[in-house]
């Protein structure tokens, strides 16, 4: 192979992983900044899954179902 192309080929892998890196980075960021409490779901046309997870999460712990519904 070239010298060259062997030069653009360990450019692109570098700067692929880069990219990559970055982006976990801000993932990362993000979570540490939103702390272990998950985002509030938006309040129209909730599900019954959805609204029985919110209860799940403000509870910090297992509910039977009946403890859920009542």
């Amino acid at each position: 192979m070239e010298e060259e192309t062997k030069e653009a080929v360990r450019e692109v892998i570098l700067s692929t992983f880069e990219v990559s890196l970055e982006s976990q980075l801000r993932a990362v960021r993000k979570l540490r900044s939103e702390g272990l409490h998950p985002v509030k779901r938006a309040e129209r046309g909730r599900s019954q899954p959805s609204m029985a997870y919110d209860i799940l999460i403000e509870s910090g712990m297992s509910l039977h179902v009946n403890e859920i519904i009542g």
